[in-house]
């Protein structure tokens, strides 16, 4: 009783105001309305429970524009800051084809080579059948999160005309988010091949909370490592360089790490081992030595967290 008092009176004070505003001209009527309108649902929110509110907050989210649901744009906005580093230039002899954008189908195009990537030359074919591999397995075999396969598969299913639907700017960002999303897509696989692999090795993990294209890991149980997933698949990898200088000259690094791990693909052509960043490249010049930084294979990271043994990867 005392809201529902509390608001009527606020109600009325609102009206007061509002009429001697409109009388002395210093608004007018079109916004006086628009006032009004406000007050009245700010009532209203004042009068809902907690839990009504939630509930329905939750109903806005579900609903549509047009065919296309608010939950779905939120879902590809979250994939989009969740990806990793873009991975276009990996893989010198099998790079992605180039289409035109912005266009939802030239996005799609893209991912669906992205994942036939994947599915012929990332993942261990003794596990997986590229025939049968989808986004529904890819999900299921934790290689993507939930939001990262409902995105993926908007990607596939969401044709252009339905998109139009969200308005111009509104359409224009989220073939954006999509595409940035594909950007990255193989290296956000590997990436969570890679934590998948050590919360089956049963190591104590926690994501290091950085910018989204540089989510490192803590890893070990009674020596802890940082570890640095890189979708590196070239011997004379870019993106292997990067971030080997990125975490060896790291000014803040995590404390007390035994060691600095850099993860690629058991397919990668580049020469696993100790590294530093090198003075005499050029893209590298005037680095510090920094911290030695071990990259190797998938296969080989238990192995090098301190396990005496390896584990499978699967």
């Amino acid at each position: 009783m005392r809201k529902i008092d509390a608001v009527r009176i606020g109600a009325v004070l609102a009206s007061i105001t509002l009429a001697v505003l409109l009388i002395t001209g210093d608004i007018d009527s079109d916004v006086a309305w628009t006032i009004a309108g406000l007050a009245v649902l700010s009532g209203l929110a004042a009068l809902v429970s907690e839990k009504g509110w939630e509930r329905f907050i939750a109903r806005i989210s579900k609903a549509s524009v047009g065919p296309v649901s608010l939950e779905l744009v939120t879902d590809v906005r979250v994939a989009a800051g969740e990806t990793a580093s873009k991975d276009d230039e990996e893989g010198s002899d099998s790079r992605p084809p180039k289409t035109r954008e912005p266009d939802l189908t030239a996005v799609r195009l893209r991912l669906e080579w992205k994942l036939a990537f994947v599915a012929k030359h990332l993942l261990d074919p003794d596990c997986c059948d590229p025939e049968y591999l989808n986004v529904g397995s890819l999900f299921y075999d934790k290689y993507l999160t939930e939001v990262q396969a409902r995105t993926a598969v908007a990607i596939l299913t969401t044709r252009d005309l339905e998109v139009t639907a969200l308005g111009i700017e509104g359409a224009k960002q989220f073939v954006n988010d999509a595409s940035v999303f594909v950007d990255g897509v193989r290296a956000t696989v590997f990436w969570n091949w890679v934590k998948k692999v050590l919360d089956e090795g049963r190591w104590h993990s926690t994501v290091i909370k950085g910018t989204s294209k540089r989510m490192d890991i803590l890893a070990g149980k009674d020596k802890v490592s940082r570890v640095t997933p890189v979708l590196a698949l070239d011997r004379d990898s870019d993106l292997l360089r990067r971030a080997v200088k990125r975490v060896a000259t790291d000014p803040n690094p995590p404390p007390g790490l035994w060691r600095t791990i850099v993860v690629i693909p058991d397919v990668s052509e580049a020469e696993p081992g100790p590294r530093r960043p090198d003075p005499d490249n050029e893209s590298e010049a005037g680095s510090k030595p920094g911290t030695t930084v071990h990259v190797v294979k998938l296969s080989e990271l238990d192995e090098a967290l301190g396990a005496k043994s390896t584990h499978a990867v699967i």
